[in-house]
């Protein structure tokens, strides 16, 4: 008899797992048929953030502000060891930290005569393992080494002269262009997050038909947007009965998505 139960879980479980892939791939249908669709332009620097360009919208400014900058740094342990290769040793005498960092950054996304401005901060996170000064002079080989890399991007959008400006967050926001340890070949990645208009709150979702891109969902469970940021030439979908407000705010969180995914 038990078995027989677990039997009709299981089965029940396979059934509401297909049910939900399949409505999703609707949902996805449902918005690729009618959303505006634009290839981006992404304008990466050398250094700091890029400055993405896509159908009507383009990145006036992305830069830090010139506020102060959090820094946290806590030892969570000590090793002491040793290395021996062939005629060769050295002294390993390591400390492991976690380094908390704090910076503020605004991006401008202009849109004809608009302009929508994202404030945000990147509280970066990194866990790392470095050598003392002892070790540095008995030994021959650098073993500074950062073991993994992840950010929290939080912040704000103005889309013109309303009251209410959007808010949105980013969780688990891996870098593609910062290699580690436990990442030795980066590829941006996004956790979790929203975008909060004043007209919903839109759900940042990772299982979709894009495979390399996130969905925003509103409350009713509609696909109102999708950015396909990790491939060559990222994509933007962007439903065309979007109001106007909640289409520039969610322009300027995919741009910021952009600006900062291998930085």
């Amino acid at each position: 008899m038990r078995r027989n139960y677990t039997m009709l879980v299981a089965f029940m479980m396979l059934v509401a797992g297909s049910l939900t892939g399949h409505a999703q791939q609707n949902e996805d249908a449902n918005l690729t048929n009618s959303a505006n669709h634009w290839r981006v332009k992404q304008n990466r620097g050398l250094f700091g953030l890029a400055k993405p360009d896509f159908g009507p919208f383009s990145t006036l400014k992305a830069t830090k502000l010139d506020s102060a900058v959090i820094r946290k740094k806590k030892v969570d342990s000590r090793y002491i060891g040793g290395h021996f290769s062939g005629d060769s040793a050295g002294l390993d005498i390591s400390k492991y930290l976690t380094i908390e960092k704090t910076t503020f950054y605004t991006l401008l996304l202009g849109n004809g005569n608009d302009t929508s401005t994202a404030l945000f901060s990147i509280d970066a996170v990194s866990h790392e393992k470095r050598q003392t000064f002892l070790s540095r002079l008995f030994s021959n080989t650098d073993r500074d080494e950062v073991l993994d890399y992840n950010r929290t991007v939080k912040g704000s959008i103005a889309t013109g002269n309303d009251d209410k400006n959007a808010t949105f967050l980013l969780e688990r926001f891996t870098s593609g262009g910062r290699q580690t340890v436990a990442n030795p070949f980066p590829f941006a990645s996004i956790g979790s997050g929203y975008l909060a208009t004043n007209a919903d709150t839109l759900r940042l979702e990772t299982h979709s038909a894009f495979a390399v891109g996130i969905t925003l969902t509103n409350t009713q469970g509609q696909h109102m947007a999708v950015l396909a940021f990790n491939q060559t030439h990222p994509e933007i979908w962007i439903r065309e009965d979007t109001n106007q407000k909640d289409l520039k705010a969610i322009a300027t969180l995919f741009a910021v998505i952009i600006s900062l995914k291998d930085f």
